[in-house]
């Protein structure tokens, strides 16, 4: 993958368990996806730098918007 430093990883969990993970493995990036296990403040509290409404609002949260757009995420 070409990736050497884990602060260029993003991880997308719905537990609270894999937001831990993420955050203690030194993600730059750990989004909670509100479509799985855990609900947005269980996410919040584990540590989640985002909260997505699905998997499927990672790219707008990863990649650049286009000016004028506004972003699908909740961002911390």
């Amino acid at each position: 993958m070409g990736v050497d430093d884990v602060r260029n990883i993003a991880v997308c969990a719905d537990t609270a368990t894999a937001i831990r993970s993420g955050r203690r493995a030194g993600a730059s990036i750990v989004a909670g996806t509100l479509t799985g296990a855990h609900d947005h403040d269980r996410l919040r509290t584990a540590g989640a730098t985002h909260i997505l409404p699905s998997v499927t609002a990672l790219p707008d949260l990863l990649l650049p918007a286009p000016a004028g757009d506004t972003l699908t995420a909740d961002h911390r």
